[in-house]
């Protein structure tokens, strides 16, 4: 069955998946849980029932991914990042009930380049102070080809 708000299938040996806006009670296993940042930022309601009742139903086992672009400094999905970050720096071991922080920046993907054209690349002044500051803060370089794109 399938709705607005998602829908399930269960198969033949009794699993089942399910894609919802929310999960209240029950058993999550596997949750992947999309754009929080911009949750928390445009509908803190929202953000509020994914921390009261969605989270509350992982499964002790399960995997949980949160994924999101930040959407500024504040709410639910920034505490979030900003623990799981000072976690990693401190050394301390992390339990399987601790979020991991992964950073994936547009820069890292292969596929995130255009081909210069034939006069060259031209950069505006705030694209070039855009550029200089990625480069400076995630020590890394980037090429014409990233930077055209």
């Amino acid at each position: 069955k399938s709705g607005a708000n998602g829908g399930r299938m269960v198969f033949k040996n009794g699993s089942s998946i399910q894609v919802a806006t929310s999960f209240r009670s029950g058993t999550v296993q596997r949750l992947h849980i999309s754009e929080h940042g911009k949750i928390c930022a445009k509908y803190p309601h929202k953000a509020k029932e994914v921390k009261t009742g969605t989270l509350n139903a992982i499964h002790q086992n399960a995997i949980c991914f949160i994924e999101s672009t930040a959407e500024g400094v504040g709410g639910d999905f920034y505490t979030m990042c900003m623990r799981a970050m000072e976690q990693a720096k401190s050394g301390v071991e992390l339990s399987r009930e601790d979020y991991q922080f992964h950073f994936f920046a547009w820069w890292q993907d292969p596929k995130y380049r255009s081909k210069v054209p034939m006069n060259g690349l031209i950069v505006p002044k705030v694209m070039a102070e855009y550029f200089a500051g990625v480069e400076k803060s995630m020590s890394c370089q980037l090429d014409d080809e990233q930077k055209q794109w």
